[in-house]
């Protein structure tokens, strides 16, 4: 009891001294601290409660959180989340806890931006498969504020999520089969975060495959190979401003390199395309002329396991080796083609089974916003 009391004392002595600091100074300080730890901060006085909610706030930790991006790492043995960061050079990880609605293997990740996730429900969810209904998540993880959205059939065959910077809108895309009396149409819809209306997309192209890449308020997608051959594979990008499909080729590459092991991600602030076969990267540098430009060619002690770039962190390319069902995590150094392997808390020897891992800025951003 005694204990209690003295904690109390302390945070009340916390938030008094501080009531005394200029408004702007408050803001200032508190403003350099993570988002994780700006949850547990607006506990302590009206004050700071009142500053850490205010929009203002909001968006000043948003702009210095997206310039260090780190990984949101799940592991599947206990369903929980965490944030893995760099500092001075040293890698961590922050418990963050379980997230509303997801279990790993039976959720499909949609995208991340400014701090939110998308997600949904898949056909072996209980849910699905009992109500048949799927379930579409947007949650922040650090504060975790959820909205869902609920979808009958049709389901969702593909999904994104993204942010244009110009409009400042947050929009949810899936795209699905519809019947039609002769054969399936593949059609889309979109919702635009702090309305409540899905709108039909118009012209959508072929389907589309792999996970959605988003580069300043546009979305990328490989097209179905299904549906193309890889002598003429192109991508397809979804404006989030006009929304409008546009079709833009690949880099040349050899033809006889398997489709597969194709995929998109983001370098900075280039979309960027990496052959997993042979491990090139190719950077999209001139959006206007689509030019590629071959950027470099991992080199690996063990070329004979495949890589997955995982996308940028400071000044390393992070991927993942699979080796049946090994898997190694580490970071990738461009300027001297170095890897680190890094340690995560539930890494090989320690039981674990299967993890996920998203590019993430954790930010205070909310998933109600209102128009």
């Amino acid at each position: 009891m005694a204990q209690a009391g003295r904690k109390s004392m302390d945070v009340s002595i916390i938030g008094r001294g501080f009531q005394d600091f200029p408004y702007e100074i408050i803001f200032n300080i508190l403003s350099l601290l993570p988002a994780i730890s700006l949850v547990k901060v607006r506990c302590v006085c009206k004050l700071w409660c009142d500053i850490v909610n205010s929009p203002g706030f909001i968006d000043v930790q948003l702009k210095q959180t997206i310039q260090k991006p780190t990984y949101l790492i799940g592991n599947s043995l206990d369903q929980n989340m965490y944030i893995m960061e760099e500092e001075e050079g040293r890698f961590k990880t922050t418990k963050i806890g379980v997230l509303c609605g997801y279990a790993l293997g039976l959720q499909s990740m949609w995208g991340s931006s400014n701090g939110l996730l998308c997600y949904s429900n898949c056909p072996d969810d209980q849910s699905y498969q009992s109500q048949q209904q799927e379930l579409i998540y947007l949650c922040n993880p650090i504060t975790q504020d959820y909205k869902i959205f609920r979808k009958h059939y049709p389901f969702t065959e593909a999904g994104a999520f993204g942010f244009h910077p110009l409009t400042k809108e947050y929009k949810v895309i899936r795209f699905f089969y519809c019947d039609s009396s002769d054969e399936d149409i593949f059609v889309g819809e979109i919702l635009t975060l702090g309305t409540e209306s899905w709108r039909a997309i118009e012209s959508v192209p072929d389907p589309l495959a792999g996970d959605a890449v988003c580069v300043n308020g546009v979305l990328y997608w490989m097209v179905d190979f299904n549906f193309c051959s890889p002598h003429s594979m192109y991508i397809v990008s979804f404006d989030l401003k006009d929304e409008k499909f546009r079709k833009i080729s690949g880099p040349i590459i050899y033809s006889e390199n398997d489709p597969n092991y194709w995929f998109l991600i983001t370098l900075g602030e280039h979309l960027t395309f990496v052959d997993e076969e042979i491990t090139e990267i190719w950077l999209l540098k001139d959006h206007q002329d689509i030019v590629w430009t071959k950027v470099f060619t991992l080199i690996h002690e063990q070329p004979e396991h495949p890589i997955r770039v995982l996308g940028p962190w400071g000044h390393l390319g992070v991927f993942t080796i699979i080796d049946g069902e090994v898997k190694e995590f580490g970071a990738y150094n461009l300027d001297d083609n170095r890897f680190t392997s890094i340690e995560i808390p539930f890494g090989r020897g320690k039981g674990w089974m299967f993890w996920s891992m998203t590019l993430y800025s954790g930010t205070l951003v909310s998933p109600k916003l209102s128009t």
